[in-house]
């Protein structure tokens, strides 16, 4: 009766390991050597864009706080910014580069700045990150009316949207160049 016993168990440590093994490995995302091959999951990673020049302003034509992206000629006229369109007009060659604008539209006194820090790509879709300062209750400020800008020259990506990440400071002082 024992060696029976023995026997049978045996069986049944065997095969049900038999299917238990591959089904297993199969749930775990493994692959036996009789399943056809799966394709990897893709792994979408940002590329890091480079900003090849930012110039920071102010400019009466910006009164709406926005994150744009510019790539001709006639897109950066309609905006009628003078000083913004005579300081990049000639130097932006479109067809390699585009402008990304934030603008915090008008602010009543000084002290409000903004920059963009940082660009990144991905499948259609530019990721701007940047910074928008206000001033410090207790700092001093000119009462003065001002329309604050960041630009940055980057290369021309031919992407479909833009996500902006902007982070709200306040009383920071301005970035040097």
């Amino acid at each position: 009766m024992t060696a029976a016993f023995h026997s049978h168990t045996s069986r049944l440590r065997c095969h049900p390991a038999r299917f238990l093994l591959p089904l297993l490995l199969t749930a775990l995302g493994c692959q036996t050597a009789s399943s056809p091959p799966r394709p990897l999951p893709t792994v979408l990673e940002t590329q890091p864009i480079p900003i090849v020049v930012q110039y920071l302003g102010s400019d009466c034509a910006l009164t709406e706080p926005s994150v744009k992206l510019i790539t001709s000629t006639t897109q950066l006229q309609s905006m009628h910014c003078a000083a913004l369109v005579a300081q990049l007009e000639h130097e932006i060659q479109f067809a390699r580069y585009s402008l990304l604008l934030l603008t915090l539209g008008e602010q009543g006194s000084s002290g409000y700045w903004c920059q963009i820090t940082a660009v990144q790509h991905r499948t259609g879709v530019l990721y701007v990150q940047g910074i928008a300062n206000r001033p410090a209750p207790d700092q001093p400020v000119a009462q003065v009316v001002t329309y604050p800008y960041a630009v940055a020259i980057i290369p021309n990506l031919g992407v479909d949207s833009i996500h902006a990440e902007i982070v709200s400071v306040t009383g920071a002082a301005l970035p040097q160049p």
